[in-house]
């Protein structure tokens, strides 16, 4: 996969939490359904909720990290695949950077063992907002020869 498609909608909804969270992360995930409408559902970012709970564990808050209810996404991927459909996109936010797929990014959505990623997702999207404005747009996709995350160009329909 050299690319992915995602209509204007589902990117402005994005960048809508996105900017609106700012300058914590945004989360969320896109479904497609069994005709390949995209769907963009905004998840809360729970980083914040855990560090205070046991920041030894959880270092990180939301300016430089996100964590989504995985029940909620489970559920919603379970039935999104009943229905025919699928998960398209797992779906983050950057914050006064760049749109990238960092190590923590990687290490967070693979298995333990390196072999794949963890949710059953096309590809991984990230966005950047900069000084509470849209900023950059990049897709990543696992390979497994490499077990590492491919950039793929992300084209507008």
């Amino acid at each position: 996969m050299n690319s992915i498609q995602i209509d204007k909608q589902t990117l402005n909804d994005i960048f809508v939490q996105a900017k609106t969270e700012y300058p914590g992360e945004a989360c969320g995930w896109i479904l497609k359904d069994a005709g390949g409408k995209l769907t963009y559902f905004p998840a809360e970012n729970l980083q914040d909720k855990y560090h205070k709970l046991d920041p030894e564990s959880y270092p990180r808050t939301v300016k430089d990290a996100f964590l989504m209810d995985s029940l909620k996404l489970n559920n919603a991927i379970e039935a999104a695949t009943s229905a025919g459909g699928e998960l398209f996109s797992i779906v983050h936010s950057h914050i006064d950077c760049g749109a990238y797929f960092s190590e923590e990014d990687k290490l967070q959505m693979s298995l333990p063992d390196g072999s794949g990623p963890v949710f059953p997702a096309s590809n991984y999207l990230v966005v950047s907002v900069n000084k509470g404005e849209e900023g950059e747009t990049a897709a990543f996709v696992f390979n497994p020869s490499t077990k590492d995350y491919d950039l793929v160009q992300v084209e507008l329909v």
